[in-house]
């Protein structure tokens, strides 16, 4: 197997900060595909933000758990990593 060559910088950010930089670099790439919806970086990054407000607005904050329903769904994927960027934990709960 051939051995990778990374930088531990780079391992070591945090998924959301990842995604960032590659909508920041590559806007239109696609991102997440949803029930036959592609959403690229960019849209990805702008829907993380809009959760992210949301959220916080409503008080969310470090060490809150947010109960998320698990559903196919684009503001599914936003709402896991806007609760990450707030340092929130995450509860999913299956939709059935």
């Amino acid at each position: 197997m051939e051995k990778l060559q990374l930088d531990i910088r780079d391992t070591e950010k945090p998924i959301v900060e990842r995604i960032f930089e590659h909508a920041d670099r590559t806007p239109e790439s696609p991102a997440v595909i949803c029930n036959d919806e592609t959403l690229s970086y960019a849209g990805l990054k702008e829907l993380i933000l809009d959760a992210y407000a949301c959220l916080k607005e409503k008080g969310i904050s470090k060490g809150d758990k947010v109960l998320v329903q698990a559903v196919h769904d684009k503001c599914c994927v936003a709402c896991y990593y806007a609760i990450h960027l707030l340092n929130a934990v995450l509860v999913p709960f299956e939709k059935k």
